[in-house]
């Protein structure tokens, strides 16, 4: 708008001979600046346009038809870590929804992985687990239903023993080894 405006001031007084005709490069210039993305834009909005309508109507649909592992999870949680059962530490990618459906809370010390920004508190989740903390865990052990950022080696559920898996092999229920 600035750059406008400037350039409007600038022809009209190049018009009135108030500065030199040779003094027209400048707002050249400034059009110049302001058509690129206009023209660009022109090239895109098409595409823009067709994917504006598309977007709805794919979240529609992926809404209708949820993955078959969605159902498969949840299941498998409110059998393991119901309020009924003992809550436990839901580790996985859609954590916030699955404690909301299968009315638990959470177990975590600390921030959930969702809410989690830096890797210092991925690793302080880690330690935690490392150390025993929780008496029981729930992890997402595929990529669909691994926490972004959030590494679990082998190596750092030594406390723990593998009880399960849901079906689908996307997540594994941990439990505390007894220490006798």
């Amino acid at each position: 708008m600035i750059i406008a405006l400037l350039i409007d001031t600038h022809f009209a007084a190049i018009r009135h001979r108030q500065v030199p005709d040779a003094t027209l490069y400048l707002p050249v210039a400034g059009l110049l600046i302001l058509l690129k993305p206009a023209l660009l834009l022109l090239f895109i909005v098409q595409t823009l346009l067709a994917e504006g309508l598309r977007l709805p109507m794919d979240r529609r649909q992926a809404a209708a038809q949820p993955p078959p592992f969605l159902g498969s999870e949840l299941r498998f949680i409110r059998t393991y870590c119901s309020d009924q059962v003992g809550r436990c530490a839901l580790l996985t990618k859609r954590q916030g929804i699955y404690s909301l459906e299968a009315k638990t809370g959470s177990s975590l010390n600390g921030p959930s992985p969702v809410e989690i920004i830096l890797q210092s508190d991925y690793e302080r989740m880690v330690q935690q687990i490392r150390k025993g903390a929780y008496a029981k865990l729930l992890i997402g052990i595929q990529p669909k239903s691994q926490v972004p950022g959030l590494s679990i080696q082998r190596s750092d559920l030594f406390l723990y023993q593998m009880v399960r898996t849901n079906p689908e092999g996307t997540l594994a229920y941990f439990v505390r080894r007894s220490s006798t």
